[in-house]
Formats: C-alpha cells, sequence, structure tokens
C-alpha cells in the first residue's frame, strides 16, 4: 500500500482563553493477566484465591496486587457451567465481567474441504448465538487466498447469523488443493510407457512442496495484519481460526508420497525424505504468530477442520500394475503447530475431533469464566517482550495462560489504537479533533490522491510560555485500510505549534491540511493525535 504525505501546512485560525498548569504525575502501573482454570472434566474452576497462585516474570517471582473471579453468563446462554456454581466457603464471590468481548473468526476457505465447511458454520452459529452479549463484537475476515472482509466489526447478532449463512453457501478451496495434489502424483507416478527418473521426480516435489510454503507465508502475514489491527482494542480479545491446513511443513506431502512409491525408481531405496523435507519447513510459524497475538493481547483458538480426516485421511497413487499404494501425512504432524499457538498464547486448539461444537463451546467458557491476576510493573514501558509464568498450587486442575506479553511505549499504544480505530472506532475524542476528506482525484492508473483537513480546538492543546510567544506540541498518527481489510504500517509526524501570547483569544483552532496519496482499493483512513505535553489524545475516522 502506497502512502505518501506530500504537504502539510498549520494554520492557526482563531482563540479563546486557555488555562496553562503544571502537576507531577506518579507512574503506578498494573500487568493484569487473564487465567484459564478448568477442572478434570474441563469445566471452570471456581472459588480459587490468590493464594493458589504464583506469577513469574522472566523468572522473578511476582507480588499479587490485584486479584478477581470473573464467572457467568446470562441464563440461558447455553454455555456449561462448572458443578461448583458456589464459590467455596471464605472465598470472595465471583465478580460480573463487564467488558466487552472482541470475537474475530479467520476462516481459511482456501484450505476447506466441503463436508467439513458444512460442519464448521453451524457450529460457529451456535458459538454466537451462546456467547455474544450486548457490548460484544465479531468480525468475519476470509482467506480465499487473498484477504476479505466478510463481515466488519459489529454486535449484531442477527447479522453475523446471516453472513455465516451466507459463507456457507460459498465454494469451499479444499477440493482444488486435492485436485492439486492429484495432479502432481500423476505427473510423478511412473506408468506404462511414461520413464520418470527419480530425479526428475524430487525436482516436481520440491516444486510443490515450496508452493505450498509459500502460500502459507502469504496466509500466516495475512494472519498476522489482522491480529495487529486488534492492539489498540480495549476488550477481551479472541482469534478464531478455522483452517485444514496450518502446519511447519506445509509441504511435507509431496515427499511423504514419493517416499512410498520410490521403490518404483531406479536406486529409489537410497530416497531418504527426511534429508529433504527440513528445507520446506516453516520453521518459525509457531513464534511469528503466537508474538503477534501476545503484543496485541489476544488469544488464539486454532481449529482444525479436517476434524478426525486428519487421522484416517488416506492419499492412494495408481501405480504401473493398477493396485493402490496407501499412505497418511501422520496427523501430529498436521495439527502439531496449531496446538502450540493455542499453547502460547492461552487459547485450546480443537483437533482430531468432529464435535465442533465443544470446540466453540470451549472457547465461550474461557470468555465467561477465568480470572485476572495482576502485579505493579517493575520497569518503565518498553516494546520488548516478557515472559510470563503462572503456577497454580493446588492439583488437579488444568491452567493455561499466554507465556508472554509485550507493554507498549505510548508511541506504539498510539499506533496500534489507530490502526484498531479502522474496524472498531474508538469512543476517545479528548483533544475534540475533527475530521473531513476530500473527493479522491486520480493521479494515475493504480493511485489517487485526496485532501485530508483535521481540526483541533486551541483550548485543547497545552501551550507553554516562551518568551512572548505560546508554544507546544503535538503528534498525528495515520493509518489507512484496503476494501479487502489490509492495514496500512501507522505513519507519524510531529508538529510544533507557536505563536505570540497576545494573539490567543484570536486562534481558536489549528488546521491541517495534508494531500495525501493512496491506492486506488484504499477505502478508510484513521487519525490519532496525541499532545505531547499533557498526553491528552483524540481520535477520528472518515470513509474516503
Amino acid at each position: 500500500m502506497r502512502i505518501a504525505l506530500l504537504l502539510l501546512a498549520v494554520l492557526p485560525i482563531a482563540a479563546h482563553a486557555q488555562e496553562t498548569f503544571f502537576s507531577e504525575t506518579v507512574d503506578v502501573r498494573i500487568i493484569n493477566v487473564d487465567v484459564i482454570v478448568t477442572d478434570r472434566k474441563g469445566a471452570p474452576a471456581t472459588g480459587l484465591t490468590k493464594d493458589d497462585f504464583e506469577v513469574l516474570e522472566g523468572g522473578v517471582k511476582q507480588e499479587i496486587t490485584n486479584f478477581f473471579e470473573y464467572r457467568g453468563l446470562p441464563a440461558g446462554s447455553g454455555v456449561r457451567q462448572s458443578e461448583a456454581a458456589a464459590p467455596a466457603a471464605g472465598t470472595a464471590p465471583a465478580t460480573a465481567d463487564l467488558r466487552s468481548r472482541y470475537i474475530l473468526l479467520f476462516i481459511d476457505d482456501d484450505s476447506l474441504n466441503l463436508m467439513n465447511r458444512n460442519r464448521i458454520y453451524p457450529a460457529a452459529k451456535d458459538f454466537v448465538q451462546a456467547a455474544l452479549r450486548p457490548g460484544d463484537v465479531v468480525m468475519i475476515v476470509r482467506w480465499k487466498p487473498g484477504l476479505e472482509l466478510a463481515l466488519e466489526a459489529t454486535g449484531d447478532l442477527a447479522a453475523v447469523q446471516k453472513k455465516l449463512d451466507a459463507l456457507a453457501e460459498t465454494s469451499a478451496g479444499g477440493g482444488f488443493k486435492k485436485l492439486e495434489f492429484s495432479d502432481f502424483k500423476r505427473h510423478v507416478t511412473p506408468r506404462g510407457g511414461q520413464s520418470v527418473s527419480l530425479e526428475q521426480a524430487l525436482e516436481l516435489a520440491k516444486l510443490y512442496a515450496n508452493e505450498r510454503l509459500e502460500e502459507q507465508h502469504r496466509k500466516v502475514e495475512a494472519i498476522r495484519g489482522v491480529i495487529a489491527s486488534m492492539r489498540g482494542i480495549e476488550a477481551r480479545k479472541v482469534f478464531v481460526l478455522v483452517s485444514e491446513s496450518l502446519t511447519e511443513e506445509p509441504g511435507r506431502a509431496s515427499f511423504e508420497y514419493l517416499d512410498s512409491i520410490k521403490e518404483m525408481f531406479e536406486g529409489g531405496k537410497n530416497f531418504v525424505q527426511e534429508v529433504v523435507t527440513p528445507d520446506y519447513r516453516d520453521n518459525h510459524l509457531v513464534e511469528r504468530l503466537a508474538e503477534a497475538a501476545n503484543s496485541a493481547g489476544v488469544t488464539l483458538y486454532p481449529i482444525h477442520a479436517g476434524g478426525l480426516g486428519s487421522e484416517t485421511e488416506q492419499m492412494s497413487a495408481e501405480i504401473k500394475y493398477g493396485s493402490e499404494t496407501g499412505f497418511r501425512v501422520a496427523p501430529e504432524t498436521k495439527t502439531f503447530a496449531m496446538r502450540q499457538i493455542a499453547e502460547a498464547t492461552g487459547g485450546v486448539a480443537t483437533t482430531l475431533s468432529n464435535n465442533f461444537k465443544l470446540g466453540f463451546e470451549t472457547i465461550a467458557n474461557d470468555l465467561n469464566s477465568y480470572y485476572s491476576i495482576g502485579y505493579r510493573a517493575g520497569s518503565a514501558k518498553q516494546d520488548v517482550v516478557r515472559t510470563i509464568d503462572v503456577k497454580l498450587k493446588k492439583k488437579g486442575y488444568t491452567l493455561r495462560t499466554r507465556n508472554s506479553f509485550v507493554e507498549k511505549s505510548l508511541t506504539s499504544e498510539m499506533s496500534d489504537a489507530v490502526a484498531a480505530n479502522l474496524f472498531y472506532p474508538a469512543d476517545k475524542n479528548d483533544l475534540k479533533l475533527a475530521l473531513s476528506a476530500g473527493t479522491k482525484v486520480a493521479a494515475d492508473a493504480e493511485s489517487a490522491k485526496v485532501t485530508v483537513t483535521i481540526t483541533i480546538p486551541t483550548a485543547s492543546l497545552t501551550l507553554l510560555p516562551d518568551g512572548e510567544d505560546l508554544a507546544g506540541r503535538f503528534s498525528t498518527y495515520a493509518a489507512f485500510v484496503r476494501h479487502d481489510g489490509v492495514v496500512s504500517q501507522v505513519r507519524t509526524q510531529t508538529h510544533q505549534v507557536r505563536f505570540p501570547a497576545a494573539s490567543l483569544s484570536r486562534r481558536k483552532e489549528i488546521t491541517l491540511k495534508l494531500d495525501v496519496t493512496v491506492d486506488n482499493v484504499t477505502d478508510g483512513l484513521s487519525i490519532g493525535v496525541m499532545d505531547e505535553l499533557s498526553r491528552t489524545t483524540g481520535f477520528a475516522t472518515t470513509r474516503l
């Protein structure tokens, strides 16, 4: 996405009196960690106290200063509850969780087979019916390949259900993937008078594996981009990832198939697939997704839509005698990465099961019943990854939480909030800024120019005396979104304000005019402004 800030003019226009004050701020920050605890039956465990937990950051034990148990959805929600519904004697009662929840459904349509797609969507509908409360929102994104914003963030349950019904009627791309693999098998399998050497077959297997690896790289970067757009959202955030193909070895099937027919080639017995396969691994898949999710405060719930088919799936190949040689990609290979991603972010992966309803119910339970544990931050805000380990002293329970987090600097927090504002408009606008955009004017075949105007009341800014002048400083943050939901990098600039103190009564507002060049598919603009002296902020969005 091309975005160029071409012209910037600061135009002070008028004014009225403004008070200037000084104060001292003491920064006491609390790091909060959400913890899921379940009993042996998998139901939420209730009635625990802060003395039952131990928290370590970077291996150093932390004093728990804040502790809350959240529990309970409205009656009739359909979400199963722990049998121990009442708190144990001597413990504090559970608190109603009033935070809104942001639920993102990412459907990897390019990998779904028709039968599996038909099982996933009804379970997803039941989930949102049971889990959605007033104030919650759902957003639906599809990978086709290519990112499609299927449904913008909305709290309208009927709209979510209608969209899920519509998506259930669309084509599933997994069938095409099977055809591609069948075509690969046909080309590498010797039959009749066809002569295929082992070297030729291996090159075709490498080509197939590399194509799958490149496809997955594009998909993972799209997932990371969507997660990044959730960073600035103030809500409990879950990312439900439905896919049949998310693995560290996306092209492994080609080498396993070649291994299954290697005796058909001269010298084939010398072929060892494990020598070749590592060169086509996505070694940092788990790390890239877990880091993105943990830095954004997002919990990942991967669902392998292949279900039990992941365990029993057989891929056969006709050989020259007309019989079939069967082989299968080990189920742990196909689903291991999903389980690791979930574990690193505090979620659960639904794999090797056709009970997708139970998988979605687990997510609903996690949203509904959990513990929030807080401790004082021990250092300044920095954009660095911190490891965290929460331990439960009592036996017989399962504990889940993210294993790392990033406490963002103020600059990063602003960038995240501006990106999130494109999908989930912020209510905060303490600076009372206003934003407007002119009409797009074509610049060339792929881009257009548009004039953006930002106005900020002078009274909203903190101005300090500097000789006979008043001076201030503020920063602008800008992000754009395309039709397909892809968000640009957040661009930031710092602006100085200075004018004679005697003219203050005539200066009512500060006006910024920006001429920007954007792709023709750019759809929306988000602006954030932060007063560098008072740290007061304001946000606004507009369509282009």
